[in-house]
């Protein structure tokens, strides 16, 4: 075991058997642990109707956002002027459409 021990700590370059030790236990606990990692799908998206702008007027924002149905989002408080735009109403939320 020992003669294993000081032939990964000079495979891998490191400088103490403590670390190299350290490494292996770590590098098992990551390979071997039995977790289930599962990715959530979540999408957000804000659109503007480009064809109508004209400087200066007001153009409608759509924020919208996509998830699964166990995760409830929080829509952010957005301030009555930020970058130089101003804020002229606010609609309530749609209620979500099950997919």
């Amino acid at each position: 075991m020992r003669m294993l021990l000081e032939i990964l700590t000079a495979q891998l370059g490191f400088k103490s058997k403590r670390f190299t030790i350290v490494w292996i236990y770590c590098t098992f606990f990551i390979l071997f642990s039995n977790q289930n990692v599962q990715a959530q799908e979540i999408k957000a998206s804000a659109k503007v109707d480009t064809t109508s702008i004209v400087i200066g007027n007001q153009f409608i924002l759509d924020l919208s956002v996509t998830h699964p149905s166990n995760i409830n989002p929080e829509w952010p408080a957005v301030a009555d002027t930020f970058s130089l735009l101003e804020v002229v109403q606010r609609s309530g939320i749609d209620t979500p459409s099950s997919n």
